[in-house]
């Protein structure tokens, strides 16, 4: 509801709209055809959210540069994509990020979303929200696909808000 309000698309809601929330610890699949809710074709995963990239990314960290970070330092690091280390830019971090986030994204569509994948390309739009939205901001997605607005995170309290 949040995109259709923030895109004024009131009078013309396309037809089939999926919506792929992003946790850090769930990723939700929502679909709906004509305005309606399709419960067959919505489902959530667990344990597949942006903890699945955050915990290995504060292994490399630690192991890389010999101090102990914690998963929110981590986080923090891999959305500023920079990172600074004894007074020097470290680019292998940057190249880390993005390498992990280029498998985030494959793993999402080849593997968690692979049963998803008639129902994605046939929709009309596909909308990306929840915190982890933000972590697949900078890469390359199909022309159906949107990445939700700013506040990501927020997603469902807004729509949860724009109906009441």
């Amino acid at each position: 509801k949040s995109y259709i309000v923030s895109n004024n698309l009131q009078d013309s809601i396309p037809n089939r709209i999926s919506i792929i929330d992003i946790g850090y610890k769930t990723i939700n699949f929502l679909h709906y055809e004509k305005g309606k809710p399709d419960q067959q074709k919505s489902k959530g995963f667990p344990d597949h959210g942006v903890v699945t990239i955050i915990k290995p990314f504060t292994a490399f960290l630690e192991n890389q540069f010999r101090v102990s970070f914690s998963e929110q330092e981590a986080a923090e690091i891999f959305l500023d994509n920079k990172f600074t280390f004894g007074g020097e830019e470290q680019p292998i971090v940057v190249e880390k990020i993005e390498e992990a986030k280029i498998h985030f994204v494959q793993k999402l569509m080849n593997s968690i979303l692979v049963s998803e994948n008639k129902t994605l390309q046939l929709s009309d739009v596909v909308v990306i929200s929840g915190g982890g939205a933000y972590l697949l901001q900078d890469i390359e997605m199909p022309k159906n696909v949107v990445i939700g607005e700013n506040f990501l995170e927020f997603d469902n309290v807004k729509g949860y808000m724009l109906w009441v």
